[in-house]
């Protein structure tokens, strides 16, 4: 499961993955720009306006990247 959020113009990322296997989901962030993993801080990326990533989630973990 994979939803964003956004309060006063801050947007976050939250993924969750329910299996016993990791996940390597495709996602259209909701801007373009600099993505900061908060929770291990080794799954940041870059992404393009309208650009698709993949996003690999590790069983029965989440992830949370917040823009900026």
């Amino acid at each position: 499961m994979i939803f964003s959020r956004s309060h006063a113009g801050d947007i976050a990322i939250i993924a969750t993955n329910f299996t016993d296997a990791d996940a390597t989901v495709p996602f259209t962030p909701p801007a373009s720009g600099q993505w900061t993993e908060r929770l291990e801080g080794q799954a940041s990326f870059i992404a393009a306006p309208n650009q698709e990533v993949r996003l690999t989630i590790p069983s029965n973990y989440g992830g949370i990247w917040t823009a900026g």
